[in-house]
């Protein structure tokens, strides 16, 4: 990895994912949870609008099982992130 130009380095990070362990630590209480979907979207460059980044993480939301109007919810109002913080599973609905 140390090797890759930074055009190879781009799309190798596409494929990558960071799982944070402490959602408290990990997450901006001050932006939406669309927001911290949709950033990584704007980093990589594969939702050039706004309707599309929204679409894509409405689509996203929907395969954790999460609906569509948590797009707008801010995570410190989440019982998922608060279920995760100590270690159980629950549905954020």
């Amino acid at each position: 990895m140390t090797t890759l130009d930074k055009r190879s380095l781009r799309a190798l990070r596409k494929e990558m994912q960071i799982i944070f362990q402490d959602p408290y630590a990990s997450l901006n209480p001050r932006m939406t949870v669309g927001s911290i979907i949709g950033e990584a979207l704007v980093i990589h460059k594969l939702a050039p609008t706004r309707k599309q980044r929204e679409e894509r993480v409405v689509q996203l939301l929907e395969t954790v099982g999460l609906l569509p109007d948590h797009l707008r919810r801010y995570p410190t109002s989440s019982p998922a992130v608060s279920a995760s913080a100590s270690g159980s599973r629950g549905r954020w609905r």
